[in-house]
């Protein structure tokens, strides 16, 4: 597991977004086929310059990143890097694991999970022993696009994500919404307003 995470190492000190880590996780995105993700920050990552209220990291983020296999992750996670978990249901999949990087980019980690799925047949309680986690192996990137004029906030996935093998399997290259494989753009609606470090609600 160890030498399945060794990927390249940010600078030091690696350069911050050029957002707050908080307004990452107080927005929601969406591909038309890959659905809707909202990024959870694990707080324990993040050291703050002004308080922020619990609030915005949502009931969803609090049960979430209390749930066993998440546990798991984190235990097994580099706990002085900002990093965020976020559900990710697919077929071969359950979560992912984004870590700062270097300013706009993310390290990113899918990660499929059954304890879950052997509570819900039977198996015993999650955590209780014989589950598995798979997906160590296998690194993405992410940048955080925000935005600005006519450009458009999302995430743009790269380095693979898409799963495609042979000469279309290379990334557009560059940065920005064109360098995606697959592009999570911003949901824009009235849950998802502006961040503000000083929000209360």
């Amino acid at each position: 597991m160890a030498n399945a995470q060794k990927v390249t190492e940010p600078p030091s000190p690696p350069n911050p977004p050029s957002a707050p880590f908080i307004q990452l996780s107080a927005t929601t995105f969406s591909h038309p086929t890959y659905g809707t993700l909202r990024p959870c920050l694990v707080p324990e990552t993040v050291s703050y310059a002004s308080p922020v209220s619990p609030s915005v990291f949502g009931e969803h983020c609090k049960s979430l990143l209390a749930s066993y296999p998440v546990q798991r992750l984190l235990s097994d996670s580099n706990m002085s890097i900002p990093t965020y978990i976020i559900p990710f249901k697919r077929m071969f999949a359950t979560h992912m694991r984004l870590a700062h990087f270097n300013e706009n980019l993310f390290n990113v980690t899918v990660f499929w999970s059954n304890a879950e799925v052997r509570e819900r047949e039977g198996y015993g309680r999650a955590g209780a022993g014989g589950d598995l986690i798979l997906g160590w192996e296998e690194h993405f990137e992410a940048e955080w696009v925000l935005a600005e004029g006519d450009v458009e906030e999302g995430l743009a996935f790269k380095g693979g994500f898409w799963g495609k093998e042979g000469p279309d399997s290379r990334s557009p290259g560059g940065t920005g919404k064109e360098s995606a494989e697959v592009w999570f753009g911003r949901i824009q609606d009235s849950t998802n307003r502006p961040f503000r470090m000083d929000d209360s609600n």
